[in-house]
């Protein structure tokens, strides 16, 4: 059986007539986590948002676990394993911290699958279970970003995008979410995470990829001690 979560060829994506990603091929395995790097305007986004099937001009093949999704709705790719948190870490406002969760389990039984105990979330983000039942809309950037990452990941997903998990943070509370993204990646959930500040991913991805006004740089993918 093929190790392969995801595998991306030729990929185009536009905005109107402007082409914002040429070409792009990606490959990624069972438990390896892969950053792309890249200033803003490079096409991160807008190449998570293709994956997802929430940017919907691209053309070539996206394939999840071996299915096509490249022209599958957003929800059809959510539930055949895919969970996505973007950038600036939307969460429920108006329901609290367990409820919001509660949403990432029922995610994961629509995916046919046990979301994750309660206790093991708490046992990753302590700092939810202090205040399991404020609304989300109070919670600090840092808090939210906290937020966000714990929804996935009581989903249970094949693959978890992350894209710039430090947008808008201050140091410390970036600091605090890529330790808990590198023990989610400890547990063996495969991620690939756009980020701008490469030194945040030290510890976190196994592999690193450029991308450079929307292509990808050649012979930059190498193992990251």
């Amino acid at each position: 059986m093929s190790d392969v979560v995801l595998q991306i060829e030729q990929l185009r994506s536009w905005y109107g007539r402007s082409q914002v990603l040429w070409d792009i091929d990606l490959t990624i395995r069972a438990g390896e986590g892969l950053g792309i790097v890249g200033h803003n305007g490079a096409g991160k986004s807008t190449l998570l948002r293709s994956i997802a099937g929430i940017h919907e001009r691209t053309q070539g093949s996206i394939r999840l676990l071996g299915e096509e999704i490249l022209h599958a709705y957003p929800h059809d790719v959510a539930r055949r394993g895919l969970s996505i948190v973007r950038e600036g870490a939307p969460v429920f406002a108006d329901l609290s911290i367990v409820e919001n969760l509660q949403m990432g389990a029922a995610l994961a039984r629509r995916r046919e699958r046990e979301p994750l105990p309660m206790r093991d979330v708490w046992a990753v983000f302590p700092v939810l279970e202090q205040m399991a039942q404020r609304k989300a809309g109070f919670l600090s950037g840092g808090q939210r970003q906290m937020l966000a990452l714990a929804t996935a990941f009581v989903s249970q997903p094949s693959l978890l995008l992350l894209d710039e998990p430090s947008a808008g943070l201050a140091p410390e509370a970036a600091a605090t979410a890529f330790e808990v993204i590198a023990t989610m990646r400890g547990a063996g959930l495969c991620i690939l995470i756009a980020e701008q500040n490469i030194e945040w991913l030290t510890g976190v991805t196994s592999l690193r990829r450029e991308l450079e006004s929307g292509r990808m740089v050649s012979g930059v993918e190498e193992p990251v001690a």
